[in-house]
């Protein structure tokens, strides 16, 4: 097993291939358990590259609208991890599966990596679009509580999660007053012309 995973040089396209899928399985459970979106450095240019849009946003759509800027920061890291372990285990089938030389399995396993990490990409800004979507009067989130789910400074703007229809949704949120961390609940207390709500301490 370990000489079919790092002899011949396989070694250069596996190595990746583990880091890379331990990196994506870990974030995705912190994606999923809604941990860390906010802690992310911004790696857009993977996701420019993949033609999946910018993806340095700090969680989702706040409004109904899907904004560039609107999106998981962790979809841009997710995304690196994609391509690594896209890159890296389609070079490894290539060279060991195909027979194929270091240089077409690496050209081969670049390519793989860019599609896998467009395909990821796609598929969960499909999903934040889901989420978002929807004829959600806002008007009814007030009085709602919910959960700060990307800190809110003062005089800036945030992310709340809430429970709408059943659903947990995100938004744009703004502070009445100060600033709120993050995991903080928090009330509506009204919703601005441009769908920002405004919110305080519960």
């Amino acid at each position: 097993m370990l000489d079919t995973l790092f002899a011949s040089g396989s070694a250069w396209f596996t190595v990746p291939a583990l880091i890379g899928t331990a990196l994506f399985v870990i974030r995705l459970v912190l994606l999923l358990l809604g941990f860390g979106a906010d802690h992310d450095s911004g790696m857009d240019s993977m996701a420019e590259a993949t033609h999946a849009g910018h993806a340095d946003a700090s969680a989702l759509a706040a409004d109904g609208h899907t904004h560039s800027a609107d999106s998981f920061k962790l979809i841009s890291v997710q995304s690196v991890a994609a391509f690594v372990m896209g890159f890296g285990w389609t070079a490894f089938a290539a060279q060991r599966g195909l027979d194929w030389d270091f240089t077409p399995s690496m050209a081969l396993g670049t390519v793989g990596g860019f599609g896998i990490a467009g395909l990821l990409i796609w598929l969960l800004r499909s999903a934040i679009g889901l989420q978002a979507s929807g004829n959600i009067d806002l008007r009814k989130a007030v009085g709602t509580v919910g959960e700060v789910y990307v800190e809110i400074p003062a005089g800036q703007q945030g992310k709340v999660r809430l429970i709408l229809q059943e659903r947990a949704r995100f938004y744009t949120a703004v502070a009445e007053t100060g600033a709120i961390d993050r995991h903080t609940r928090v009330q509506v207390t009204r919703v601005n012309a441009d769908g920002v709500l405004v919110v305080k301490p519960a």
